[in-house]
């Protein structure tokens, strides 16, 4: 059964000290390698829920106690602002500083509305878009207010049948959403047969569909994305079909084109059907799977991708300097540049079990 939560009773348990930051790293010891900040929802080791923030030593800077399981974190441009959206269906989201983890705000959803688990800000920071579904899954965009009183103020409707994660390109300003396309119960799927997944591109001012993309199959449920600094938009997508079917699962799309980034028959078939989070640094494209324990790593979107191997692989996220941070649900970590691939797993100091995705941030806390 789904369990709501208000905002009365968050700031009753951010009055108690449930939402009160735990600050654990010793500053004596910053440097320049752990200023950055791997930021994203996890599990303790007590099977608690919480959103996290590691430095790139695995030592934790910080953690904020969840009454329920996570999903996705988002930073604003400036670094200076973040929102933790609850697991799908979520009815909580979380705003706080990402550099040291002081509980801002709680958003709570419209009655009988809920949050599929991801948001983006507007360009000027003010606003936060986050997707939303009613009963009948109905796409919904609510709009927020980034800064007090933090009070929902519009929503855009009509898009689609279970949206999950948006993005604001920053080189077009449009906003992306991913729609899935599935008719959910709870957490079961009830629509395969008639699934309707698009790729929404939108007037990130105004709401207007300027473009609606769909692949081929229909059963390929569009989830996840990730923006490249020429402007293209990364997808990762998640197959409801055929367990013998293997289909391309990862595209690059625009305004104007869709079309899937190379990869053998036999590398899509190792990600087993599922996407769990893509992300870009530069020219390069990184595509995890947790089914599939493994994640597909393309120096640039013409290239034959790498696989790599990396049990319950999920959590990816640019590193601002180089390369990109996996994360997984055994706890383990590693960092991946073009000339190091292979590079060995770390443990994080908290043995924290990270979610579907990470953000990194480089922090001005010392």
């Amino acid at each position: 059964m789904a369990t709501e939560f208000n905002r009365r009773q968050f700031l009753l348990l951010s009055a108690a000290g449930v939402l009160t930051p735990s600050l654990l790293l010793n500053t004596a010891f910053a440097d320049i390698a752990r200023t950055i900040l791997l930021i994203g929802a996890a599990k303790t080791i007590n099977n608690d829920f919480c959103i996290a923030a590691i430095n790139t030593q695995g030592e934790l800077r910080y953690s904020i106690a969840l009454p329920a399981r996570a999903h996705a974190t988002s930073v604003r441009a400036d670094g200076q602002h973040a929102i933790c959206m609850a697991r799908r269906p979520g009815f909580y989201a979380v705003l706080f500083n990402p550099h040291d983890g002081k509980t801002l705000n709680i958003l709570t959803p419209p009655k009988n509305h809920h949050y599929y688990g991801h948001a983006c800000y507007s360009a000027d920071g003010q606003h936060i878009l986050i997707t939303e579904g009613n009963i009948n899954s109905e796409g919904i965009i609510g709009i927020y207010q980034a800064n007090a009183p933090y009070q929902r103020i519009h929503e855009w409707r009509n898009i689609g049948i279970g949206p999950h994660e948006l993005l604001l390109n920053p080189t077009t300003q449009h906003l992306v959403v991913a729609v899935g396309g599935i008719r959910t119960e709870w957490r079961e799927n009830i629509n395969i047969a008639d699934m309707q997944p698009a790729l929404l591109f939108l007037n990130s001012q105004t709401g207007e569909l300027l473009k609606q993309h769909t692949l081929n199959n229909s059963q390929l449920s569009i989830r996840h994305l990730a923006s490249t600094k020429t402007g293209d938009i990364i997808i990762g997508t998640q197959y409801e079909g055929s367990a013998s079917d293997n289909p391309s699962l990862v595209y690059r799309a625009n305004l104007h084109t869709l079309q899937a980034l190379p990869a053998t028959t036999t590398q899509w078939t190792d990600m087993n059907h599922y996407i769990g989070s893509v992300a870009t640094a530069d020219s390069q494209i990184l595509a995890t799977s947790p089914r599939g324990n493994a994640a597909l790593y393309w120096a640039d979107a013409n290239a034959e991708p790498e696989l790599i191997n990396m049990r319950d692989v999920c959590a990816a996220c640019p590193d601002p300097q180089q390369g990109f941070w996996l994360g997984s649900g055994t706890g383990l970590y590693r960092h991946l540049t073009s000339t190091s691939i292979t590079a060995s797993e770390r443990s994080n100091h908290e043995h924290l079990i990270w979610d579907n995705h990470w953000v990194s941030l480089q922090s001005t806390t010392v």
